[in-house]
């Protein structure tokens, strides 16, 4: 029997929304183009106000790529390797860690990404709008200037 449970709770959410382009015009209506990472921005709020769930709440977010999928296999396996260095460990002969639930995850992404796609790992900005006691961070795939899925790693 274990005798703790890690604190960290693993998400999974996918949801299918959004027909931003990153040809769009600027939000502010300048015509200024956007750049990439407006544009994620954009297109990630629309998919999550088509109905993406309700785990996300209004607030600005943080995006870092395009990745490719090795770079997100290296840094899940890293995550989750520092959650099992994290974990409570019964003691006894079942001396085995917590399920953090990143391979779930990790195969998750794995199955839904096709080549072509743009990965994306994001994080609710603590400077930005909303509460400043939630922190969500997660990866979503775009196809075709669409985001497709969203997975939701963290959330507090």
């Amino acid at each position: 029997m274990r005798s703790g449970v890690l604190s960290a709770v693993v998400m999974l959410m996918c949801s299918c929304s959004c027909n931003q382009t990153k040809d769009s015009p600027h939000p502010d209506g300048s015509a200024n183009t956007l750049t990439r990472m407006d544009a994620v921005n954009i297109m990630f709020k629309e998919h999550i106000e088509a109905g993406a769930g309700g785990y996300y709440r209004e607030r600005d977010f943080l995006f870092r790529g395009p990745l490719t999928i090795h770079q997100v296999d290296a840094e899940l396996t890293a995550y989750h390797e520092r959650l099992l260095m994290m974990a409570p460990r019964a003691p006894g002969p079942e001396n085995a860690p917590v399920d953090t639930g990143v391979p779930l995850y990790r195969n998750r992404v794995m199955d839904t990404y096709k080549e072509g796609d743009e990965l994306y790992y994001y994080r609710s900005d603590p400077d930005g709008a909303g509460d400043k006691t939630e922190f969500s961070e997660g990866h979503l795939i775009i196809r075709e200037g669409k985001v497709v899925c969203s997975f939701l790693l963290f959330m507090n």
